[in-house]
């Protein structure tokens, strides 16, 4: 299986927008972009907003493809680069920050979820934060247009969309957005995850998102 990411717009870090599900021959529209071309109130005012198009080059449903796990985890990847798990392929494409005041800020990242050529399934739990330290965070459910949720991914489609993280200022620096490798092995009530499985590094500076608020409630 083989996608080609085009992002548009120059100095943009954070890929902010809606959550979707898609098959391979539909193009994936973001929420953000189209309200904010439309003028819908509804928009977010602030951060950045990159839109893109994403092309999805996919093998028959009978070519059920599982890759190899790798030697070493977890592995390590740059910002719009894939992690391949199971059947699926993991991307973090960017990754921001909005500033709370105080101790606190979210951390904004826009994960997507690529399956081959097998059905499989996609949920928020699947992502963790994890800080230099190696402290863990699980996201912070918002129920907020936009957010990745829980999907149902035909062969071939991908899901894509916002995960929110609530993370202490002093635990950004040197920190990493990833996936956990069994996402079955924890109990929903406490989704801290045991061992991520794909990280990719907050850029050493992440850019204005817009946070949790400024997105209307699904």
């Amino acid at each position: 299986m083989r996608k080609l990411w085009i992002l548009a717009g120059a100095a943009l870090a954070v890929l902010l927008g809606g959550s979707s599900a898609a098959t391979p021959s539909a193009v994936e529209m973001l929420d953000a972009p189209q309200l904010v071309a439309f003028g819908d109130p509804a928009a977010p005012s602030r951060g950045l907003v990159l839109s893109h198009v994403t092309e999805v080059v996919t093998v028959p449903a009978e070519q059920c493809t599982s890759f190899a796990a790798p030697a070493s985890i977890p592995v390590t990847a740059r910002l719009g680069e894939s992690v391949a798990y199971g059947s699926s392929l993991y991307t973090i494409q960017a990754i921001g920050v909005a500033d709370r005041r105080g101790e606190r800020v979210w951390l904004v990242a826009r994960v997507a979820v690529a399956r081959s050529g097998c059905q499989g399934s996609a949920s928020l739990w699947d992502f963790l934060f994890l800080a230099a330290d190696g402290t863990s965070h699980g996201p912070a459910p918002q129920g907020r247009r936009g957010e990745f949720t829980s999907y149902e991914i035909p062969a071939g489609g991908w899901a894509t969309g916002l995960v929110f993280f609530d993370v202490p200022r002093t635990a950004v620096a040197g920190g990493s957005v990833g996936f956990r490798e069994s996402p079955f092995a924890v109990s929903v009530t406490a989704p801290t995850p045991i061992r991520p499985y794909g990280l990719w590094p907050v850029p050493a500076v992440p850019a204005a998102a817009v946070p949790p608020r400024g997105y209307p409630r699904s």
